[in-house]
């Protein structure tokens, strides 16, 4: 049994379709992981990068099983699966960052037949001790996908092995107790309501995002002038559009109407004309959206002064690009917000493109405020904008800072009138 390394490629088809599968050092496929994803995860029309999310998941579980030196059909044939402390371990292992788990070097367990159990105390030390640096919402979910993916597993050995009734029965029943184990070990949401999650800016980190980003500004982290244009003009789409990340990354110079300062939110999933083999996606409707605050007269200015000037860019037709003039990719814009995060302590440490769509609702809202707009229409006009279903209940997700402050200000309203009432006893 080999300790074999694990790669994750995306494989980009003639149709524009991006396919990723598990690689194995040898350069060859994982056999059954890509089965799955052709017979399951196709099949359902996933995105590539769910599909990458899910195969992530069953890379990790393929290194616990090499590091084990478990043959998972031996096992099967035999009415077996997991023991109880193998998936402790197995959830153990999945704390930890993917990267980190790849990195490792973890020999063989040679002692295979070793039965010593570990108390649920000793497994709870272990799971502190452990110092998990990801989120109880990504391990629950790679739980899920180990989860579906086992359960294929042994659906697809009792479609092609010949078993008797008693092995036959003995693994369908070790197979729901493991997937009952997992999902009994699987965490819980602790982020106590909705406090610790993502939101937008404040006033004050909005306000510092703008300095730094001015090409002029001395604070300004990039020194070529291209880059500290085009990152300003990203930042100023990402905070006067309130899109996505892919959302951003897929807009065409074709999509823009400079006459009527309109631009169009397109969907181009699996696009061939997209070089980019990780494709940004728009997961929201298409839409057309308005603008009147000099943001498209900027991109103007971007387009003809400086995009212009670099010679590859004439090959597609995709706004933001990198120096060398193919399409910015996703890691690239990643890494223009990590050099923001880096350059100012006064951006909050979880600064990203997200956080900006966050601060366009927070303004949203408080925009709505003062307009005295109801409620439903000021739904209406979010789910629009947003590109969601006017019935998509997402908004609550966006509108978290400005609740909580109507709320701390209705709490405060409501002591001053209580304090006001004991006064005039």
């Amino acid at each position: 049994m080999h300790n074999y390394k694990y790669k994750i490629k995306t494989i980009m088809l003639e149709s524009g379709e991006r396919f990723p599968v598990i690689i194995k050092e040898t350069d060859e496929p994982d056999f059954y992981s890509t089965a799955y994803s052709v017979s399951i995860l196709r099949a359902r029309n996933l995105a590539s990068n769910t599909m990458e999310n899910t195969l992530r998941s069953i890379l990790i579980l393929n290194l616990f099983i090499d590091s084990r030196c478990i043959n998972l059909e031996s096992r099967f044939s035999s009415g077996l699966i997991f023991t109880i402390d193998e998936l402790n371990s197995l959830i153990i292992l999945c704390r930890q960052p993917a990267s980190v788990i790849s990195a490792k070097k973890t020999p063989p367990i040679k002692n295979k037949n070793s039965t010593r159990r570990i108390s649920f105390e000793e497994f709870r030390r272990k799971m502190r001790e452990s110092s998990p640096e990801i989120s109880n919402q990504l391990l629950a979910t790679r739980l899920i996908y180990m989860c579906a993916y086992l359960r294929w597993r042994i659906e697809f050995h009792l479609s092609h092995a010949g078993m008797s009734h008693s092995i036959r029965s003995q693994l369908i029943s070790a197979k729901d107790s493991a997937i009952q184990h997992i999902k009994a070990m699987s965490p819980k949401s602790n982020n106590h309501g909705g406090f610790m999650e993502r939101e937008g800016l404040s006033t004050e980190e909005f306000q510092e995002l703008l300095r730094v980003v001015d090409p002029t500004s001395k604070d300004n982290p990039w020194h070529n002038e291209f880059i500290r244009i085009r990152n300003q003009l990203l930042v100023l789409w990402l905070c006067h559009f309130g899109i996505r990340k892919g959302e951003l990354l897929n807009i065409c110079v074709q999509d823009i109407n400079f006459r009527e300062n309109k631009v169009q939110i397109i969907r181009r999933a699996d696009n061939p004309e997209d070089p980019r083999v990780k494709q940004p996606k728009v997961k929201t409707l298409d839409r057309e959206l308005s603008e009147s605050f000099g943001v498209l007269d900027k991109t103007y200015d971007y387009l003809t002064k400086y995009r212009s000037q670099i010679p590859l860019t004439r090959k597609h037709d995709f706004l933001f690009v990198s120096l060398t003039g193919r399409p910015l990719s996703s890691d690239g814009c990643a890494k223009i917000f990590f050099d923001l995060r880096n350059q100012s302590s006064k951006l909050p440490k979880n600064l990203s493109p997200h956080s900006l769509r966050h601060t366009w609702n927070t303004r949203f809202s408080e925009l709505m405020d003062e307009r005295k707009v109801d409620a439903e229409t000021e739904n209406r006009i979010r789910s629009y904008v947003m590109g969601w279903k006017e019935t998509s209940k997402t908004a609550s997700v966006y509108t978290r800072r400005h609740i909580r402050k109507k709320a701390q200000e209705a709490a405060l309203a409501m002591q001053r009138k209580m304090l006001e009432g004991d006064d005039n006893e």
